[in-house]
């Protein structure tokens, strides 16, 4: 353990000692301030938000220079019931004569669209520029109101009495159980992207290292006088330690100026942050971010080190990055295609799968509710994970670091590996 104490120590203050990483953390600190007081700033001068009255105005007034045109061949479409669909003003009828000019007119901007009623059956003739803004729900509701109007009074049925029957309204009432998402879904989104972005910014550290000191001869002298594991161990570990400090250092100043300038009179409201800081499970959801946030980064850190010792040349280490690579993107998909399924069988299963398991399980215990028997034993299963990928990336790395001429193919690292 004193080998490793001395390895972790020096790989510690290398970083803690190193201008670019100190230079890093305050350029990244001011960089989170300035997006923290960027909110408050555009509130004091009236810029977010605006005012919602504004907002419905301009929408209103947009809508008034879109004229629908109508064409009812049965003249089942009431005045009454196409102002409430389409609003007063926004419609106009055709006249039989002017129905087979309908796609000249809405070519020419005179109508936004036409829409010609026959019955239960209706066309709807439009710019092609306008299909990703179209919605067919709304003129569908108006066909089928008219249709039943009309039957109705068919049956005897007076107007005001048709009207009556299709104009209730249900009134809803929902009542939410387990996780809210609403609480929740944002604090893992950020979670997993920052574990994402860390695994890719001190992974590369940790690989960048093991080549330099390979390249400078001094791992030679590092393998014979400490154990594999207690230099492996040491080492991803001091890095993980200057990762997880900087991170902190980062997020503690994102989350306290965000909340104070939130509280501020005055202060901007944004309720995708309020929601997080406001969360009653905010602060277990830290933690399992912390603990699976250690066991990802440990597990992926620990490949990259290894695979990074048998290769000589920083210039060919994209030959050998794409190994932890593969898990590391599978995971990071999973997690987010899974956020709006997390009961899928193949994101379970994958939330106990290692190096997968830390962003899979910890989606799955923000977004949805996970018995506490499935979560200790996905914690337990990347404990030992990681313990043998460390294991494993010690041997590799004692091999690698002799490998000297050899290109760095499975076949090489394999056959290396067996004969060690």
């Amino acid at each position: 353990m004193r080998q490793f104490r001395t390895v972790f120590k020096f790989e510690l203050m290398s970083y803690f000692g190193n201008r670019a990483y100190l230079i890093t953390t305050v350029v990244l600190v001011c960089l989170t301030l300035l997006l923290a007081v960027i909110p408050a700033a555009l509130s004091a001068f009236g810029v977010t938000g605006g005012d919602p009255n504004e907002i419905e105005l301009a929408e209103e007034t947009e809508q008034a220079d879109a004229l629908i045109g109508i064409y009812d061949k049965n003249n089942m479409l009431t005045e009454e019931i196409l102002d409430a669909y389409l609003g007063q003003g926004q419609w106009a009828r055709l006249d039989p004569a002017d129905a087979g000019d309908i796609g000249e007119a809405v070519l020419a901007e005179k109508y936004s669209l036409v829409l010609e009623a026959d019955g239960l059956n209706y066309t709807i003739t439009m710019p092609g520029s306008e299909t990703m803004r179209f919605h067919g729900r709304l003129y569908e509701e108006l066909i089928k109101v008219s249709y039943q109007a009309a039957l109705l009074q068919d049956r005897g049925f007076a107007q005001s009495e048709a009207e009556e029957v299709l104009g209730v309204v249900p009134i809803p009432a929902f009542v939410f159980v387990g996780k809210d998402l609403t609480e929740t879904f944002g604090l893992a989104y950020i979670l997993i992207m920052i574990l994402y972005i860390a695994i890719i910014s001190y992974g590369s550290y940790v690989m960048t290292s093991v080549i330099t000191e390979k390249t400078s001869k001094t791992v030679e002298l590092l393998v014979v006088s400490v154990k594999p594991v207690y230099l492996m161990f040491g080492k991803v570990m001091g890095a993980g330690a200057a990762g997880l400090a900087q991170l902190s250092v980062l997020v503690l100043t994102g989350a306290i100026s965000l909340n104070i300038f939130q509280r501020m009179p005055g202060g901007p409201s944004i309720p995708f942050l309020a929601d997080i800081f406001n969360s009653s499970s905010v602060g277990v959801t830290l933690i399992y971010a912390l603990i699976f946030f250690l066991l990802g980064f440990f597990g992926f850190a620990f490949l990259y080190a290894a695979f990074a010792s048998t290769i000589s040349r920083l210039e060919d280490a994209s030959t050998v990055t794409m190994f932890p690579m593969i898990p590391f993107i599978a995971a990071f998909l999973i997690a987010m295609t899974g956020m709006s399924n997390p009961t899928a069988t193949h994101v379970v299963v994958c939330s106990f799968i290692p190096l997968l398991s830390p962003m899979v399980m910890f989606m799955r215990i923000c977004v949805t509710d996970v018995p506490l028997t499935q979560t200790l034993l996905a914690i337990a299963v990347n404990i030992i994970a990681v313990v043998g990928v460390g294991a494993f990336s010690a041997k590799l790395y004692r091999i690698g670091v002799l490998m000297y001429g050899a290109k760095p193919t499975l076949r090489n690292i394999w056959r290396s590996f067996r004969q060690s």
